[in-house]
């Protein structure tokens, strides 16, 4: 079963969206979308609902947060199919060059994630309308990284 759902919070687009091979998904991700910038891409099993529900929007950059099969599984497709350049930090970068494995359990559910070379490794990140700062997250994520 597929999970697809839109709502908007204070000008942000918010897409959540999960996929579960047998049952309703107890398991879901966050896209967000404002002022042209996509942050994270969704899962490969749910690119064909990700681009419908995207399909009408101005997209002209992507960040991914982090290289998580749900969160970087679009990313090559939606790159090409908006013709706009993908963000992220410098380990993420480096990992998706070569993704980790990632388990049957995850493969089941998110599907995996192709490589990717064409990540843009940054510290900052500007829209017309904001200028997001990366923030590494130290410790156990020490590899991910987020915008304020």
């Amino acid at each position: 079963m597929k999970l697809v759902r839109s709502d908007v919070f204070e000008g942000v687009d918010i897409l959540t969206v999960g996929q579960h091979p047998i049952s309703e998904p107890k398991l879901t991700v966050n896209l967000f979308l404002i002022d042209g910038l996509l942050i994270d891409t969704g899962p490969t099993r749910m690119y064909k609902e990700v681009l419908h529900a995207l399909e009408s929007k101005f997209i002209n950059q992507i960040f991914v947060t982090h290289h998580h099969e749900d969160h970087t599984g679009n990313v090559a497709n939606l790159s090409a199919h908006f013709k706009c350049p993908a963000y992220s930090s410098a380990s993420c970068a480096e990992m998706m060059k070569r993704p980790p494995k990632i388990s049957f359990a995850q493969y089941m559910t998110w599907g995996n994630r192709p490589p990717f070379y064409d990540l843009k490794e940054i510290d900052t990140l500007s829209t017309d309308r904001y200028e997001f700062q990366l923030i590494p997250i130290p410790r156990a994520c020490a590899r991910y990284g987020g915008f304020v």
